[in-house]
């Protein structure tokens, strides 16, 4: 899909998900959501201290690591998805 080149500029990367807040652009999901829970979150949401941020962090590292590995093949002696293209959760 290509994108136009306004939204090139707010997303270098040109793909979804982009957030644009007042003068601030944030692109890729986890960013998002680290902005949101930090710009107009409760305290709860998103803590101020880095021991307890890192209970929320290592649940968004872990699940973003799910499913980048089954979105490539895996090169050192594992198998090599063989679902066709339009059945897999990522397109390459």
């Amino acid at each position: 899909m290509k994108y136009s080149e306004a939204y090139v500029a707010i997303n270098p990367i040109s793909k979804v998900s982009t957030l644009v807040d007042g003068a601030i652009d944030v692109w890729e999901s986890h960013a998002i959501l680290r902005y949101l829970a930090a710009e107009y979150g409760q305290k709860s949401d998103w803590p101020k201290g880095p021991a307890a941020r890192s209970r929320i962090d290592r649940w968004m590292d872990w699940s973003q690591a799910q499913f980048d590995s089954s979105c490539r093949p895996r090169r050192i002696g594992g198998p090599v998805s063989t679902a066709p293209a339009s059945a897999r959760l990522c397109h390459a």
